[in-house]
């Protein structure tokens, strides 16, 4: 694992190997497809799949700048993040992404794919399935639940919305009925 002894900044195509190679997710032989799915300025988000299989991944990579403006940036930032939701998974049992690795010496976590979930910042814009904003209601919401919100630790660092591919804000899983999709939430759960 020399290759990955010093940073360096994850692409499309290193991101693959370093799904196998590292991470471990994948075997060697398998054909993999990977692509930047992050729509921030300030991580690498990559999501990493075998069509085949049907198995993915994210990878989430802190970089030394803003991409904008190219201030500098702390990549501490991601370890705190993989923490949180260390935490939180443990205090909120399956409503959290699983983190299958946080590499110190890449910055990099790799995480559950959530992109299977719909987006609570767009569901709450819609009204929840309506066109004026409602009030959502409370309901218990169990790991086998069909219906979840996900939070990927965002939240705990003052940030929310963002993509269905777990690089900000809640998501929630769609109902097994096509185009029937619930959000649920679980008061005090996160």
């Amino acid at each position: 694992m020399e290759k990955y002894s010093k940073y360096f900044l994850l692409d499309a195509d290193t991101v693959k190997e370093y799904a196998k190679e590292k991470v471990g997710y994948f075997k060697e032989e398998e054909k993999l497809y990977a692509a930047e799915i992050g729509d921030g300025n300030i991580n690498y988000v990559f999501k990493v799949w075998n069509p085949q299989t049907g198995r993915s991944l994210i990878v989430k990579q802190a970089d030394t700048v803003l991409r904008s403006s190219g201030r500098p940036l702390d990549r501490y930032r991601n370890k705190i993040e993989a923490e949180m939701l260390g935490i939180e998974s443990e205090l909120a049992e399956g409503l959290v992404p699983r983190i299958y690795l946080y590499d110190e010496i890449m910055y990099a976590m790799s995480m559950e794919d959530i992109s299977a979930y719909k987006n609570l910042r767009t569901e709450m814009a819609a009204g929840l399935g309506g066109s004026a904003p409602q009030q959502a209601p409370l309901e218990k919401v169990s790991p086998a639940n069909e219906n979840r919100v996900v939070h990927d630790g965002n939240f705990a660092a003052g940030r929310y919305g963002g993509n269905a591919a777990s690089d900000h804000g809640f998501d929630s899983r769609q109902g097994k009925e096509e185009g029937k999709g619930k959000t649920v939430y679980e008061s005090g759960a996160l």
